[in-house]
């Protein structure tokens, strides 16, 4: 019989594999930021608002900028690594998808910013687009 990992119940609404729900819900939190006024800085990119009983499922960067001599951290205000730590910045024209594949896959019991962390400043021209996937649990 297959079984589920332990962080997953068929009784918990917080703690379902992903889908087991009928009509399980995903959401999906698509932003594009103009480097030429948002770009030039250091700052954090806010790129979704997570409810509770969702869980981050994956995150896709677009860009027409070089940011392969940067790294970037995914996460919270409060814990900027929460979901990933450290990993490399696209380069020009590349698609990057960051599983995140280390979670524990526990759902948010409240509702949380999703930022990107760059460890330096964002280029001043081009643009990044980023799509989050959070799934319901």
């Amino acid at each position: 019989m297959t079984k589920y990992g332990s962080q997953f119940s068929a009784i918990d609404p917080l703690k379902k594999a992903n889908g087991s729900s009928h009509a399980s819900p995903s959401k999906v939190f698509k932003n594009k930021f103009a480097l030429a006024t948002e770009g030039g800085t250091a700052e954090p990119l806010k790129i979704a608002a997570i409810g509770p009983g969702h869980v981050l499922d994956e995150l896709k960067i677009e860009t027409d900028a070089n940011l392969s001599a940067l790294t970037f951290t995914l996460g919270t205000p409060a814990s900027p690594a929460k979901y990933k730590a450290a990993f490399a910045g696209p380069n020009a024209t590349a698609l990057t998808i960051q599983p995140l594949i280390g979670l524990d896959l526990e759902a948010s019991t409240v509702a949380e910013e999703l930022i990107l962390t760059p460890s330096g400043a964002i280029p001043g021209a081009g643009s990044i687009r980023t799509t989050a996937y959070t799934v319901a649990r």
